[in-house]
Parts: structure tokens; sequence; C-alpha cells
């Protein structure tokens, strides 16, 4: 009982926290002018590298 407690309480906090501060976060994107979509695109590099195992697996399963 004496460890459960700490970690409780500990948690609860740590996920009401959580919690409060994506409530807020969410709330300054929506309240300030910010292009969502260009928050949302892909990085160039991510792209790229998706393509490329795209093709990595095209070829190995026409390998096999």
């Amino acid at each position: 009982m004496n460890d459960m407690v700490p970690k409780t309480v500990m948690a609860f906090l740590v996920n009401k926290t959580k919690n409060m501060a994506q409530r807020e976060l969410v709330a300054a994107l929506y309240n300030e002018n910010i292009d969502l979509k260009q928050l949302l695109d892909e990085d160039e590099a991510t792209v790229k590298k998706r393509e490329e195992c795209a093709l990595m697996v095209k070829s190995l399963t026409k390998s096999l």
C-alpha cells in the first residue's frame, strides 16, 4: 500500500496535467490564424523514404 499510493497520485497528476496541456494547445491552435494544411503536410524526406520503401516492397514481392 505504501508503494501504490504515491504512484497512483502521481499518475492522476500526470494524466490531468497532460489533458489540460493538450486542451490548451488545441485551443491556442484554433484561435490563431495558422494554416492547418501546412501543419499537416508530410515532410519531403518522409515522402521520399516512404516511396523508396514502397519500391523496395514491390521489388521484394516480385523477387519472391
